[in-house]
């Protein structure tokens, strides 16, 4: 009888079994016997990063972490406008943000697959939420700085997850024949 997954375990045995030299379809044929969920198990392998693409993108990681950074000391002095909201609740939204951007240089840093898209998308919103138009056509340079690092964010954070987990998804994942996923 095959057992329920630990994602935990597996993701521990997927790492040691890179280090050892195997390959990602070696590791699936292995935890395929032990476990029951294949799909996720495929997903597993795939969202974990390799050690040759951390080493080939962890220049553009960093880069990503940096303007995460930036953004995340940039939300804390922000100043109150209370003209919209109640003070109350302009910090309760405030200190929310503070904390999804906290957790999102967290989750990068731990080249975390999901965190990436939700980063990205988690940016594009802040950007669209505070985009003045007026401002924009203003010429406000900190108001342009602050779109142009919210664009190479969102850009980042798509690229990244692109490259670095190329074959991570439900609708990536390549099946045989016989429904076991193949790893190329």
């Amino acid at each position: 009888m095959k057992s329920k997954l630990d994602k935990k375990a597996v993701r521990k045995f997927i790492e040691e079994s890179r280090d050892n030299g195997k390959i990602d379809q070696e590791i699936y044929d292995e935890l395929k016997v032990q476990y029951a969920d294949k799909q996720s198990i495929a997903l597993l392998i795939t969202g974990i990063i390799t050690k040759e693409n951390k080493k080939k993108y962890k220049p553009y990681n960093i880069i990503l972490l940096v303007l995460l950074g930036f953004i995340f000391i940039a939300s804390i002095f922000q100043k109150v406008d209370v003209s919209v909201f109640p003070l109350i609740i302009w910090l309760l939204f405030h200190t929310f943000i503070i904390v999804c951007i906290g957790l999102a240089i967290y989750a990068v840093a731990k080249y975390n697959v999901n965190a990436y898209k939700s980063c990205g998308i988690f940016v594009l919103f802040c950007m669209v939420s505070q985009f003045d138009f007026q401002i924009f056509m203003a010429g406000n340079i900190f108001f342009l700085i602050d779109n142009i690092i919210f664009v190479v964010i969102i850009f980042l954070s798509f690229y990244l997850r692109n490259k670095m987990f190329p074959n991570h998804g439900q609708k990536k994942l390549k099946k045989d024949a016989d429904g076991n996923y193949i790893f190329s």
